[in-house]
């Protein structure tokens, strides 16, 4: 009876530890020692291939010893890391202004290897020598904070999200995805690189971007940026190439060399953008925006050839760019402007570079009133409803 007794005990040492509801362990005791569970040696990484279950909680902080050494590594799919509240910690520390580390290195948080669906979810890892948290391929982050890594806070591959999570003081991108990302009730500030990066068809929604060394939000084609706040000190608050939908964002730009919200061709709308050099830069549906106190440019229209109906200025209010321009319009030979309201700017519209050339300004609806000049450059004015300009009120004939 008594070698049965130690044999069933003998097992049962030698077993995976089991949380609530036969989810595995981790911790430091068992990562350090034997290995917390089958698939998994003593010594970091602690590596999760599947072959002990699907689901993985920290039951207390692990330390890893310097920035080469990765702290868990996931290399099967459909698993789900809990970091149970706690911390996955390196040794490597950043901070100051711009954000510097103390070192770098290979080792990365909590990572996988190219498989799919792993969920991340709630703790903090920090002090890294590369990567805080990321997936490479599909995959899911919440709840988790990545402080202070040398590398990029958080990665995702394709068709991934980030909800809920923050990147603070990292040494790469705070927060950076593939194709077809979302991310989402989440902040990234104080990094090193963009705030936000991510690719094409990609959503990025309700985020704060503060203050990171690089764009705030640099998004791929066709992705919708929408509902964010970004205080920009790099080159640009929020940008892209073509056929962005940017809405309901507030940008803050601080220097004067920095521009608000730059794509070659989208749909800007709803949007507040205050301060740096120019507030809007791009082509496409520009409309029900709010342009305060850009020093250079209001908004800044570009295009060689006609600028159509379906790229449109309406319903804007630019004001207060008091050394510069409210719209400026280069190179675009049709303007199509209704009921956009541009005051207290030195120079209130500027048409210009059209090789002696003619704009034609179809316009209705407009307040054009400008502190030295309502419009500038050589223009037909072609009113479709009563405009003020200047003191004059314009209307069809």
């Amino acid at each position: 009876m008594r070698s049965i007794l130690t044999f069933l005990l003998s097992l049962t040492l030698a077993g995976p530890a089991l949380a609530v509801d036969g989810v595995l362990e981790i911790n430091q005791t068992c990562a350090v020692n034997t290995g917390c569970f089958s698939g998994d040696t003593a010594g970091f990484p602690v590596t999760i291939d599947g072959s002990a279950g699907s689901s993985y909680i920290l039951t207390g902080d692990l330390t890893v010893p310097d920035e080469n050494t990765s702290g868990v590594l996931v290399s099967s799919s459909y698993i789900t890391v809990d970091l149970g509240g706690h911390s996955v910690i390196g040794p490597v520390v950043c901070g100051g202004t711009p954000t510097v580390c103390s070192s770098s290195g290979t080792g990365r948080g909590v990572s996988t290897t190219a498989v799919n669906g792993v969920r991340i979810r709630n703790g903090t890892v920090r002090g890294f020598g590369d990567i805080g948290v990321g997936t490479n391929a599909s995959g899911s982050i919440e709840d988790v904070a990545s402080i202070g890594n040398a590398g990029i806070g958080i990665f995702v591959g394709p068709i991934s999200t980030v909800d809920r999570s923050k990147a603070v003081a990292n040494g790469g991108d705070g927060i950076a995805g593939a194709n077809w990302v979302r991310i989402s009730n989440s902040a990234s500030v104080v990094n090193a690189g963009d705030g936000i990066l991510v690719g094409n068809e990609s959503i990025v929604s309700n985020n704060t971007v503060t203050q990171n060394e690089g764009r705030g939000i640099a998004a791929g084609d066709r992705s919708q940026i929408s509902g964010n706040i970004v205080i920009a000190i790099g080159s640009r608050g929020i940008t892209g190439d073509v056929d962005l939908t940017i809405s309901n964002n507030t940008v803050d730009s601080s220097p004067s060399t920095t521009r608000g919200i730059v794509v070659s061709r989208g749909v800007i709308t709803d949007n507040v953008v205050r301060g740096g050099m120019t507030g809007i830069s791009g082509m496409g549906a520009i409309t029900r925006n709010v342009v305060i106190g850009a020093s250079f440019r209001g908004i800044s229209l570009s295009q060689s050839g006609s600028f159509t109906n379906n790229h449109r200025l309406e319903s804007n209010l630019v004001t207060d760019c008091e050394t510069g321009v409210g719209i400026s319009v280069s190179d675009t030979r049709i303007i199509y402007m209704r009921d956009n309201n541009l005051r207290d700017n030195e120079i209130s519209l500027s048409i210009q570079n059209l090789g002696g050339g003619s704009a034609e300004i179809i316009a209705g609806g407009n307040l054009i009133v400008g502190r030295t000049a309502d419009i500038s450059g050589s223009h037909t004015f072609v009113p479709i409803s009563c405009n003020r300009v200047g003191s004059t009120t314009v209307c069809p004939p």
